[in-house]
């Protein structure tokens, strides 16, 4: 795997990981998605981030796509972390929220160029 954009500290130890991958199928191989931050947590220089919060800080859109941003936030961070609605629920929310984000994102200006400017 040689990619100049792509940084891999431990090259060895990811090819041995991807030959166990193709001999052992996909049958045992899972996929942990952590929207509620219960396994991982963001920070930057101390302070709580989630990936949609640093597009929207970062990029600096309009005030109309701020104001869209918190409507979407509002309406779905209670659901996200809400112990009482169903995983399968919440699922089928959050893709929704996504999707919605993404949406808005695009509208608003969303640019490759503007992606890899937060990544550096």
């Amino acid at each position: 795997m040689v990619n100049n954009q792509i940084h891999i500290p431990k090259q060895e130890e990811l090819t041995k990981k991807l030959a166990e991958f193709k001999r052992d199928g996909f049958s045992g191989f899972h996929v942990v998605a952590d929207f509620d931050r219960t396994l991982t947590k963001g920070h930057i220089d101390g302070k709580h981030f989630s990936t949609s919060e640093l597009v929207k800080n970062e990029l600096h859109f309009s005030s109309e796509y701020q104001i869209e941003y918190k409507k979407l936030h509002d309406e779905y961070y209670s659901q996200e972390i809400s112990p009482f609605i169903p995983l399968d629920q919440k699922k089928k929310l959050m893709n929704e929220w996504w999707n919605k984000f993404l949406q808005l994102t695009v509208d608003s200006g969303l640019k490759l160029e503007m992606l890899e400017n937060i990544i550096k």
